[in-house]
């Protein structure tokens, strides 16, 4: 294993104390490259994240119908939109998430799996929305190509 060594970086952010936006994501490894990439392509290089698997189902619950305002990554949307102003947040729920499997989600092809995500992506979406007028939310599908080289995101609308 490499050995750590010190390092020091300029940080132009640093001296402001807000942030517009906010990152939702699954921690899946797997997407971990891709979604700096895409982050880059939409011209967000300063935010704030929360990462955790399954990113978005802990707002949702596994047949979407039910927010838990109690739980996890809305305190956590809540703290970064009264402490940074957050404005801007991105939910990004992605392809054969472990979390959902975990949890005994099985789709029947591609097709029903990326439906049952749009739908998680609105019903989260909306909600937070409601809950803090002043935000706006952006939400994206990111899947595997055929050949499992690349990953797509799909703005979801």
């Amino acid at each position: 294993m490499p050995a750590f060594k010190n390092s020091t970086f300029r940080i132009d952010s640093f001296c402001s104390h807000t942030c517009d936006h906010l990152i939702v994501l699954c921690s899946d490894f797997r997407f971990g490259k891709a979604n700096l990439k895409f982050l880059k392509e939409e011209g967000i290089d300063v935010y704030d994240e929360i990462r955790i698997p399954g990113g978005i189902k802990s707002l949702v619950d596994s047949i979407g119908s039910f927010i838990d305002e109690e739980s996890f990554v809305f305190n956590w949307i809540k703290f970064f939109h009264f402490k940074h102003k957050v404005r801007l947040v991105h939910l990004v729920s992605h392809a054969n998430c472990g979390k959902y499997i975990a949890d005994g989600i099985v789709f029947d092809d591609d097709e029903a799996e990326e439906l049952f995500h749009r739908r998680q992506l609105f019903v989260a979406g909306g909600f937070l929305e409601q809950s803090f007028p002043k935000i706006r939310t952006f939400l994206h599908y990111a899947k595997m190509s055929k050949n499992r080289k690349k990953v797509e995101y799909v703005k979801v609308e």
